[in-house]
């Protein structure tokens, strides 16, 4: 097989006529001489099947024999349609993601936080039990502004970019 980038680039412009035909499908090898373009058709259908069993498009390609033979038009998939959109399509609108942490949770973080600290006794005894009988209200409104306040701490929004790509690697 090729160069794996080459691979790549090839299954990309694939899914790209695909795309353009979209909702039809596209026979690919049309005007293809078996004898002459054999080479050309084995990588065609290695493409093709490899992007089916990715979910990126139905290939039209079946197995005969000890080989393939491309039976119907190929069409590209939702998800090879969202692989390839610039804004990652509707897919990516859809894995919206929404964190919630319950105000034990929240509580429980900061008890352990202040355990750890390096206060007194007593001024760890003091905010120990304001934590425990600080209303849901009061641990949300209290976690925003440590959030509000843990952002301030980068220098700049450089420094504030670098640590989320670290973080989410992008």
């Amino acid at each position: 097989m090729s160069d794996i980038n080459d691979r790549r680039e090839h299954q990309l412009q694939i899914l790209q006529i695909l795309l353009e035909a979209y909702p039809n499908g596209v026979f690919f090898f049309s005007g293809l001489d078996i004898f002459k373009d054999q080479e050309k058709i084995d990588h065609l259908v290695a493409d093709l099947l490899y992007l089916e069993e990715s979910g990126l498009c139905k290939s039209g390609v079946f197995p005969k024999g000890r080989g393939f033979e491309p039976v119907y038009e190929s069409v590209i998939t939702k998800d090879g349609i969202d692989l390839i959109a610039p804004d990652g399509g509707i897919a990516a609108a859809l894995k919206i993601i929404t964190v919630k942490l319950h105000e034990e949770t929240i509580r429980k973080i900061l008890l352990e936080k202040v355990l750890q600290s390096n206060l007194t006794e007593n001024e760890k005894s003091t905010l120990l039990t304001c934590l425990k009988k600080a209303s849901d209200q009061v641990l949300t409104n209290l976690l925003t502004e440590l959030v509000k306040r843990g952002i301030d701490q980068f220098p700049s929004l450089s420094d504030l970019s670098q640590w989320l790509q670290i973080f989410f690697h992008p």
